[in-house]
């Protein structure tokens, strides 16, 4: 684990989820990510972390999953039969999308 950056640094986990606007829990799982984890550091009850870890980890561009789930591939799945709304145009922002509007961030 890193050392402990200065006190007035530290950002709460809650915070970052506010200014994201993310849920606390989403925030939270990217702690537990095994392949490229938030730096987090706990003081108290609270978790804690920086502008510097979080810019580390939205420029990683990994797309949280869920924890413990190992995602193999699957079969293509059969054309529907029922028809469905159009698609919408475009892709779906990600957490990191955002992040990285909110960080001011090039994407690419």
């Amino acid at each position: 684990m890193a050392p402990l950056p200065p006190l007035e640094d530290l950002i709460p986990l809650a915070e970052v989820a506010r200014r994201m606007r993310m849920s606390r829990d989403a925030v939270h799982d990217w702690r537990m990510r095994f392949d490229n984890p938030l730096a987090c550091w706990k003081l108290g009850h609270r978790w804690y972390t920086t502008e510097a870890a979080i810019e580390a980890f939205v420029r990683a561009g990994t797309d949280p999953e869920p924890v413990g789930v190992t995602v193999s591939p699957s079969p293509a799945p059969a054309p529907p039969t029922v028809p469905f709304p159009a698609p919408r145009r475009g892709r779906r922002k990600t957490d990191h999308d955002r992040a990285r509007e909110l960080l001011g961030l090039d994407r690419g």
